[in-house]
């Protein structure tokens, strides 16, 4: 579902960057990947972290900006442009400060009506979360195994 959104959205965001922000043609398709992919990493943290109720409470749509997780997400999307496609850092600033508000506001608008609970937090982003499950389940079990094996020395 959420790549559904992504691809949906690109070709307005993709206009904006070039428009707004004077990116290079040829790095505004890997510029929106660092966007998708740092807003699908968060996600995944805080499903692996069980915070899904600040999930429910980023896709109401309300307060993006002081939002711990869209913060989050813009110091790694920033992080990202800067690192990996050499962007300035006031660059990367700006479109991190546009880019993150503006997909998860039109992910939020194109779900009005919905209540975003557990149940619909899942359908919506299913693999990302069964990921950081699996990856949490992983970490958990391997922690435990790893405690256990001193038992038998």
């Amino acid at each position: 579902m959420i790549d559904a959104i992504f691809s949906s959205l690109k070709g307005e965001f993709s206009n904006r960057l070039l428009t707004q922000f004077n990116i290079p043609q040829d790095k505004v398709d890997d510029t929106a990947v660092l966007a998708k992919d740092s807003i699908t990493n968060e996600i995944q943290n805080q499903v692996s972290q069980g915070n899904i109720s600040g999930l429910t409470d980023l896709f109401s749509g309300q307060n993006l900006l002081s939002s711990p997780i869209v913060k989050n997400m813009i110091q790694q999307y920033g992080t990202s442009m800067v690192t990996k496609l050499g962007f300035s850092n006031e660059m990367a600033s700006g479109i991190s400060q546009f880019a993150i508000p503006f997909i998860i506001q039109k992910f939020t608008d194109s779900n009005k009506g919905k209540s975003f609970d557990q149940e619909t937090i899942s359908k919506l982003f299913g693999d990302t979360m069964q990921k950081g499950l699996t990856d949490q389940l992983k970490d958990g079990i391997g922690k435990n195994l790893g405690s256990l094996g001193g038992l038998f020395n």
